[in-house]
Formats: C-alpha cells, structure tokens, sequence
C-alpha cells in the first residue's frame, strides 16, 4: 500500500502525484471566447465624443454592428465602434481632410500620445470594412418622432401628429463610378450638365423636424416611386402635408391605407369633377381613373394676392376639419424645407458629398442622416426647457458648434461626463441672447437671374413688402 503524499497538489485520475508545482492548466480556446475580455482605458473603443456618445449611445453602437455582422476579431487602430462616430464627426466637420480629421480623432484619446492616428489610407480601408449597412441601421434605430406633448407648437393639429414629405437632390463627386450608380441632370445633346446628383425624398416631423425615414435612389428615379417606400414609416394618426408634385391615386392609397390623412396642394386640372358643394366654401371631387376616389377640395388666397391655392383632402367633413384651419395647417410644410437647408446648407456646408464609389457615398449619406437626428434631438431637449417649448427658437447651427466643441473635450465614455456635456450644451443654446424669432415667410418666390452689370438698376416692386407684421389672412374662395 502506497503511503500519503505530502504534496499539495491535489490528485486528479490522470494525473499521479508528484514532488513538484505544475503549471497551471490551460484554459481551452472555447472557455477563452466565452469570458468577455476586459477592455483597456486607452483602447480606440473607450473614445467619448460628447454629445454624439450621449445621445447616440456606445451600446447602441455596438447593437447595430453586431446585427449588421462588422464586429472586428482583433484589436485595430479603428475598431467599427471608432469608424461609426469617425464618420458623423466627419460629416460634422466637412470641410476637414481624412488627415486632419485623423488627428482630431487623435485628441479625443485623452492623453496626448497614448493613440497615435493612423495615415489615411487606413481610415479608407476602415470605411470600406464598415460597409453602408451599419449608419443605416443606426438611422433607422434614431429615427423617431420627438414631440410627446400638446404643448409642443406646431407637431400636433386636432390630436394628430402633423408630418410631411418633400425630394431634393444632393450634388456628388465627378467620378465614372457615381455617374454609372446616380446619374445626373443632361442638357439636350445628352451630356452630363454639372455634377452628378442622387435623387432623394424625406418625411419628418413638423415642428421639431426630426427625420423619420428616407430613401435615396438614382437621379432618373421619380420622387412618387421613392416616396411610397416611405409607407413603412407612416402610422394611423398622423396627418400627411405634400406639395403639388407628390398627389397621385396609387399614393394617396398607400398612405391612406396606412392610416394617415392628407392634405396635399393640387394642380389645376386635377380633382375638376365637382360632386358636392359643402358648407364652408369646399367641395368634392372625383380624383383618378378607373374607379376614381372622392375628396375634398379646398381653393383659397391670400390676403392681397390673386393666386389661387387648391387643397386636396381626405377628412371630407367640414366641421371636424374647418377650410381655414386646413389652409393654416399646410404652411408648416415649409418644415420640410428647413431641413433640406439645414443638411445641404448647414451641414454638408454646401459641398457635394465627397465619397467616390457608390457604396461610400450611401455610407456618408446615411450618416448625415443620422448625425441630423443626433443634432434634432439635442435641439427638442433644449426647447422642453424654455416656456414655449418651441424648437424653432433655438439655432440648428449653434447647436451643431456645440456638438463639435463637446468632441474635442476628451470627456471618455463616463456617464457622468456626458451627461454634464448635455447640460452643458443645452444651457448655452437656451440663453436668452441665443434664443431667436422666426419673422413669418413672407417674401415672393421670384426666379434668380444672372444680373447683367451693363444693364440700368431698376428696383424690384415685389420687395416692397418684405417683413410683414402679420400671416397674411386665408380667404376661402365661395365661402
């Protein structure tokens, strides 16, 4: 019989006891895999930006490249997690180069030194590893309505949310790669007459002018075709706005039949039929071939102009939905308008976006997209704090000027700090000397000419009356 053993290494059934310490065993590869690795302070994944790391949140991040399968296996200088908000910091700051934004990435590190920037041939190869799925989806994870009070001015009429929806195109680089994937204006000898362009239609949320869905297409794409894609996002209680160019009968069924009303300008020789005059000075009208729909048509003018406005409308009532207020109700479609300006003017500093392969400009593209809601919802939390509750009062600008100077604070990602950048940034842009007045649009589309230096200077009659105190007021015609 064998004596005991005065080792302390305990004895195992494949293992006999021996005189000495052995290593210890090694952990499998699977077991390794399955405990979640410790991440260092200083890794390019732990880098905060601000109010871009508080609102569109590291977790969120990370949610929407796991989906989208862009998790990366080994540790690089820019991990997925870095390129997402490397990408709406560049849209943020357009006129940088990769080499400058490199190095502004650089001091977002916290101590100088402790990450070098890459050169930016790398932060190319990142962006293509990323792909365009990723800001996407991370839109489309933003993408919301914002209002949820009565109180806020101009985002619900009679307890529906008022939305509208209007195209656009966005200048892109001269390259043959866009031009194949995009097309562009031609002039009559079927030559390309300036830069590529993409065709683009958006629908947002009046008042706040939070973006709630969009769709990019090829320039020859019509804005109906992309706007019934649009459907996805439409919800029953919603009140739909659109100009003259968006009414047809297949849409108008698509958005109905989603739940959502209409009121959308008209031309003149659509909607004729007259079935029915009604009470306030409307009527109704046959609209569309075949088996046709019946509407409700609104004609009305402005207090000192003759042109005549036609509203077409599917809340056929008179009494639940009074003419005057439908034709006061249209004016916030200019909503949509400001927010083109705001991406195309403000955003992209009117620049064309600079990407150079299809893939790369819809990766840009979906990450001014979210970058714009990012900067909406910082601007609606700053308004729930003045009295009026109005975001028309604060400065889409100065609040993107803040959301730059929070990036280059190095604040990490403790919540505590970015939660005092908000704060921060939300006391600035609700200072009474910041807060601004919306004068009422009043001015005359006129058409912009070439002015000739050689021609006399005669003065414009139609600036007479520019800044006007007052809305002109709405006159119903036959009421």
């Amino acid at each position: 019989m064998l004596a005991p053993s005065s080792s302390r290494i305990v004895s195992s059934w494949f293992q006999q006891p021996l005189h000495l310490n052995l290593p210890a065993p090694v952990v499998p590869l699977a077991a390794a895999e399955a405990t979640p690795a410790k991440v260092a302070v200083d890794s390019p994944r732990e880098f905060g930006f601000g109010v871009l790391s508080a609102i569109c949140k590291p977790e969120l991040v990370d949610q929407v490249i796991a989906e989208c399968g862009r998790l990366e296996r080994r540790c690089r200088l820019l991990p997925a997690r870095l390129m997402v908000y490397s990408l709406l910091f560049m849209c943020l700051c357009a006129n940088l180069s990769y080499d400058k934004l490199m190095h502004h990435l650089a001091g977002t590190a916290g101590a100088p030194g402790s990450w070098s920037p890459p050169h930016k041939s790398a932060f190319l190869r990142a962006r293509r590893r990323l792909g365009s799925e990723v800001m996407e989806q991370l839109f489309r994870a933003l993408a919301r309505p914002l209002a949820d009070s009565r109180r806020d001015r101009g985002c619900f009429w009679r307890d529906r949310r008022v939305v509208a929806i209007d195209g656009t195109t966005v200048e892109l680089s001269a390259v043959p790669e866009v031009e194949q994937a995009f097309g562009g204006p031609t002039a009559n000898d079927g030559m390309r007459a300036g830069l590529p362009q993409a065709r683009v239609v958006t629908l947002i949320e009046c008042g706040t002018r939070a973006l709630l869905d969009a769709e990019l297409g090829h320039y020859l794409v019509g804005e109906n075709t992309l706007a019934a894609r649009l459907v996805r996002s439409i919800s029953a209680g919603m009140i739909l706005l659109a100009d003259r160019g968006f009414p047809s009968k297949e849409l108008w069924s698509l958005f109905t039949d989603a739940g959502a009303d209409l009121v959308c300008r008209a031309k003149d020789p659509i909607a004729t039929r007259v079935l029915k005059h009604l009470s306030d000075g409307s009527y109704l009208a046959r609209f569309g071939k075949g088996q046709p729909l019946t509407l409700r048509v609104i004609e009305y003018t402005l207090e000192g102009s003759d042109q005549i406005y036609r509203l077409l409308t599917n809340l056929l009532d008179p009494d639940a939905a009074p003419a005057p207020e439908l034709a006061a109700l249209y004016a916030e479609r200019w909503e949509v308008e400001i927010l083109i300006n705001e991406i195309k003017v403000r955003q992209c500093s009117s620049r064309p976006l600079r990407s150079q392969t299809e893939a790369g400009l819809r990766q840009e593209f979906w990450a001014h997209c979210a970058l714009h809601q990012i900067s909406r919802q910082l601007v609606y939390q700053a308004a729930t704090t003045i009295p009026d509750r109005d975001p028309d009062r604060i400065s889409f600008s100065l609040a993107q000027d803040a959301i730059r100077r929070s990036v280059s604070w190095a604040t990490g990602l403790r919540v505590r700090k970015l939660a005092a950048v908000v704060q921060h940034a939300i006391r600035e842009l609700t200072m009474l000397r910041a807060l601004i007045t919306r004068r009422h649009r009043a001015y005359p589309r006129v058409v912009r000419r070439k002015w000739n230096r050689y021609a006399a200077r005669t003065k414009d009659s139609s600036r007479a009356d520019t800044h006007r105190p007052r809305r002109p007021r709405i006159i119903v015609c036959g009421a």
